[in-house]
């Protein structure tokens, strides 16, 4: 059995991938499980994988490729990988980031030192040319203080800066379906169940930060799409946290997730049916909203800036309706 089991979604990144493959090649811990998981990629990504490993021939027999039926995903990918994975630990790697060549050895080392069920380290967000900032992993090693800081965004809810006990990754954990915030939805049902938390001080994960590339993604479709999924697995968070009976501790963080779904509505919302979505998704209402401390003053104002935008419009149709 592997020590660590790595996750690579691999789709769209012939660009990045020889620059993944090697720092996970190049690792200083010998045993590991890569799990790249292609979801039918359209370009060339796999054969230059496939290239590339033929210069680390000792870990070929470490390296499962798996490709998808269709394309699925990230949140199924990653359900993939974690269904599969045979580590004793668990962890992800985007395929167009990179890692330190210690990162694993040092994570799994501090898990068996302090019999943790979850290590997380801090990570650099890079561009490609510099680093742009760092980011601290873990802010505390209380259970339910961590996951009020991911739910409150005081702490990141990524999974790829964060090693898991393969135990919390299969056991009755319910997969999100949807490709936004399912990092949020599946890290936090884990944090529920786990005991011990350490976190290792330095960086070890460079997460590539592509501002051209989210920017072509943006319109209306894929803002609906985001929501939507961002919605659904708002709902596996929050009936997690109803099952441990934690409702009232989390009642701001649980506000704060409901809101940051409704953000993605508000380039659109004189649209008179993404208005609709925007009031009628959760029963609180826009003043709770308004009133949530965790819900930061700028995203107050455009949230009343989008109210505002709408209103000619319903005057209208009141008008229409009269």
């Amino acid at each position: 059995m592997p020590k660590i089991s790595i996750i690579i979604p691999v789709y769209g990144v012939e660009k990045y991938i020889e620059r993944c493959a090697r720092s996970l090649f190049e690792q200083t811990l010998d045993d590991i499980e890569y799990l790249f998981i292609d979801d039918c990629t359209p370009d060339n990504s796999i054969n230059l994988l496939n290239s590339l490993l033929e210069e680390y021939p000792h870990r070929k027999g470490q390296v499962v490729v798996h490709r998808m039926e269709h394309n699925s995903g990230q949140a199924a990918v990653r359900t993939w990988g974690m269904l599969n994975a045979s580590g004793d630990y668990v962890i992800h790697c985007d395929s167009d980031d990179w890692v330190d060549k210690n990162l694993y050895k040092t994570l799994y080392t501090t898990a068996v030192q302090n019999q943790a069920d979850v290590v997380v380290c801090d990570y650099v967000v890079h561009d490609g040319v510099n680093s742009l900032r760092q980011v601290r992993g873990c802010s505390t090693l209380d259970r339910l203080s961590f996951v009020n800081n991911l739910l409150l965004k005081k702490d990141p809810w990524a999974l790829w800066n964060k090693l898991f006990r393969r135990e919390l990754c299969q056991n009755n954990l319910c997969f999100p379906t949807g490709n936004m915030g399912e990092d949020m939805a599946l890290c936090i049902q884990m944090l529920l169940r786990c005991n011990t938390i350490s976190c290792v001080s330095g960086v070890f994960y460079y997460y590539y930060f592509n501002s051209s590339s989210i920017m072509n993604q943006m319109s209306k479709d894929k803002n609906l799409y985001n929501y939507e999924s961002l919605r659904n697995n708002n709902i596996i968070v929050e009936r997690a946290i109803e099952a441990e009976g934690l409702q009232d501790k989390f009642k701001q963080g649980i506000k704060n997730i409901q809101f940051n779904s409704l953000v993605w509505l508000f380039p659109y919302v004189n649209k008179y049916h993404v208005y609709c979505l925007l009031n009628n998704t959760y029963s609180t209402g826009p003043i709770a909203y308004l009133k949530t401390p965790s819900v930061s003053f700028e995203y107050k104002i455009q949230y009343l800036l989008a109210l505002v935008r709408i209103f000619p419009y319903l005057m209208r149709l009141k008008k229409w309706l009269s």
